[in-house]
């Protein structure tokens, strides 16, 4: 489904100017009566800064790397993390705390973007959202009782998000939703995980546009997950290798920053183990896609030794941290020239089923149109991997 098609408003809340979410008029500002239809962000939060929310308000459930605070707050800052609640009543408060900047120079990735899903069907997407938003004729379709999913669709590594919770209309209620899925899926990866520009229409795009156009909910993560019934966790930072960054880049690589809650090396480290049913590893593209410079320290077999180490590091704390899964996948795909990538993954992957890992699988992808952002993956492709990682899949878990 387009998010144009709905039978009911479809707004944007931008700094506080609601715009329209048609793809062709994104950013174009609405008139005073669209801007009451659908969604409301005060200019004044009736919560009154040291006030106390509601008791219900934080009946809700979040799923991806999360911290939480005494008060209840929530703060995060990797893409694909979500937020549901169940609610009665077609209005509905959801009230962010403002951004938490990580000490360094944001740039161009410090917008977060969230798209909110009401009974399963897209409504709006909030950008940048950090006071009380309302949420407005909410239609029932004779339901008593509704489900509200936020997620942050986009990457915005040098912010913290803080989420305080959900305002339930006079005499209606929040409570967590009831429907437990029984499976868990954890994708830790790089911008192909994240969904770099996979709505973009154009392989050129600005980085306003790369932001805009990133959509964690489209990726095959989200829809792999969707086909199982499962909760997700997208652990995706683009550009990030496992012992190199794109084009030999400085800053931290995965391997600082996958055990971590916030994507940032000072971040604290995730700490009670949590089981998952499949984990999917997609790092070594941006390792092996550029060619080594001659500023770099590197050499052509120094990063191979390299990239396979930090590969059995990684392994190994997935195993014990996710409690050993039925299905850790570790995927390589072509490059468009030719290097060690795939071949290295293949051979980590034996050398693990050596050691009696059954539970490693090796998934090789091709096939990609590449017209998203920057050449990444589209949203046909996003959909593509799904189905076949899907089908892999299938024969090592059960689909409700």
């Amino acid at each position: 489904m387009t998010k144009t098609a709905l039978s009911w408003a479809t707004l944007i809340v931008f700094g506080g100017i609601l715009v329209s979410c048609d793809n062709n008029n994104v950013g174009q500002q609405m008139d005073d009566t669209d801007k009451a239809k659908s969604v409301e962000e005060k200019s004044k939060s009736a919560i009154e800064p040291g006030s106390k929310l509601p008791s219900n308000a934080l009946d809700f459930r979040i799923t991806g790397r999360a911290l939480t605070l005494e008060n209840g707050m929530v703060k995060f800052a990797w893409p694909g993390v979500y937020i549901e609640a169940a609610f009665t009543g077609n209005t509905l408060g959801v009230v962010f705390g403002e951004d938490s900047q990580m000490g360094f120079n944001p740039g161009d990735n410090s917008v977060s973007y969230f798209d909110v899903n009401i009974d399963g069907q897209f409504h709006s997407t909030l950008i940048q959202p950090q006071s009380e938003i309302w949420i407005k004729n909410i239609p029932d379709h004779g339901q008593a009782q509704h489900h509200i999913k936020i997620t942050k669709r986009n990457e915005a590594p040098t912010v913290i998000n803080n989420f305080k919770g959900f305002i339930p209309a006079p005499g209606k209620s929040v409570t967590i939703p009831q429907t437990e899925r029984d499976k868990s899926f954890v994708f830790i990866g790089d911008s192909y995980t994240a969904g770099y520009g996979l709505e973009s229409d154009t392989r050129e795009c600005t980085p306003e546009k790369v932001v805009a156009t990133t959509n964690s909910t489209q990726t095959f993560a989200a829809l792999t997950a969707k086909h199982f019934n499962a909760n997700y966790q997208q652990v995706a930072y683009s550009g990030r290798g496992l012992a190199r960054n794109f084009g030999g880049a400085g800053g931290p690589t995965m391997s600082a920053l996958y055990d971590k809650v916030f994507p940032w090396e000072r971040s604290p480290r995730v700490e009670n183990a949590e089981a998952a049913d499949v984990v999917v590893i997609g790092l070594g593209i941006n390792d092996f896609s550029t060619p080594i410079s001659a500023q770099e320290s590197w050499t052509e077999a120094g990063l191979e030794d390299a990239y396979r180490e930090r590969y059995h590091a990684l392994l190994d704390w997935v195993q014990q941290y996710y409690e050993k899964p039925s299905a850790v996948v570790l995927s390589a795909t072509w490059l468009g020239r030719d290097t060690a990538f795939a071949g290295l993954v293949q051979h980590v992957v034996e050398q693990r089923q050596a050691k009696g890992e059954s539970n490693i699988v090796y998934w090789f992808y091709e096939g990609l149109d590449n017209e998203g952002c920057d050449w990444h993956p589209s949203a046909a492709d996003h959909r593509m991997l799904a189905t076949k990682l899907t089908e892999l899949l299938r024969t090592r878990i059960s689909v409700n």
